[in-house]
């Protein structure tokens, strides 16, 4: 028999997730941030740029502030199409968006991964380590890449929807 996920399941998802993006990232929600790696000086003058433009109308498709400029549009980590920018960038101060893109984003990626790992039917607290290995196994170390996350998040609703088609009866 497939007993649904009680409220109780989720919440207790829900805050072990926050839980552990805080502990694994409290410099991210105390106003701190990234050390090393090329976000300070590759990364977040191109958010710059995007969250310039955001309230302007204008889509920065070329970069002209570096060198003879650059297609911005195609660099991945600016996301200049991701509606999460468009929300975060266009709103926040470019290095708290920064910060917001990574917590929230952690914390549906673990989300997701308890989600899916409960799909599978395991019981609560297997679901709970399975999402922090998940996460927290292999996000951390590329965290200036910003789409390893990002990417990292949908990946278990993608199979976790996956799943459902493919155990359906009829198609």
């Amino acid at each position: 028999m497939n007993r649904p996920i009680r409220w109780l399941d989720r919440l207790c998802a829900f805050a072990l997730a926050v839980a552990l993006s805080y502990w694994f990232w409290s410099p991210l929600w105390s106003s701190g941030g990234f050390i090393g790696g090329d976000v300070y000086t590759y990364f977040l003058p191109q958010k710059q740029f995007l969250a310039e433009s955001l309230p302007q109308s204008i889509w920065p498709l070329w970069h002209s502030r570096t060198s003879f400029g650059y297609p911005l549009v195609a660099e991945s980590q600016t996301g200049v199409f991701y509606p999460t920018n468009w929300i975060l960038y266009r709103w926040l101060d470019c290095n708290v968006a920064y910060h917001v893109s990574h917590l929230v984003h952690y914390i549906l990626a673990t989300l997701g991964m308890w989600r899916l790992a409960r799909e599978w039917k395991l019981s609560q607290l297997s679901a709970l380590l399975a999402a922090l290995i998940y996460v927290y196994g292999w996000f951390p170390p590329r965290s200036c890449l910003e789409w390893a996350i990002i990417g990292g998040c949908y990946l278990p609703f993608a199979l976790l929807l996956v799943e459902r088609l493919v155990s359906r009866s009829s198609r």
